[in-house]
């Protein structure tokens, strides 16, 4: 029975394992939902709340054990497509000469 890859954590690769280096992608499905994809696997979903931020929502099949390096993934790529809205906040306190220290900080 052939090892099961798609899990492979490149960060622990020592270069002889076999381990891929396949990378978190997410797939737009409409302007507030996108899929979270681990290779063709689906983790889960970005789903945009009412705030204007998104949020991940991970789905409950069987998807193994999490490390902090996938975690940490997940919180980029998180962090990365909130930026543009959190810029825009930014911008908008900068312009009107308000401090954002009430706004949650996402670097």
């Amino acid at each position: 029975m052939e090892r099961d890859k798609s899990w492979d954590d490149p960060q622990l690769s020592d270069g002889d394992m076999g381990y891929t280096e396949t990378k978190l992608t997410i797939e737009e499905i409409d302007k507030t939902n996108h899929k979270v994809l681990f290779g063709d696997r689906l983790l889960g979903y970005f789903i945009m709340d009412i705030d204007g931020y998104y949020y991940f929502d991970y789905v409950t099949a069987p998807n193994g054990l999490w490390t902090s390096y996938s975690l940490r993934m997940v919180a980029d790529l998180l962090e990365g497509i909130n930026k543009p809205h959190e810029d825009k906040i930014k911008e908008y306190f900068k312009k009107n000469g308000t401090t954002t220290d009430s706004v949650q900080e996402l670097s």
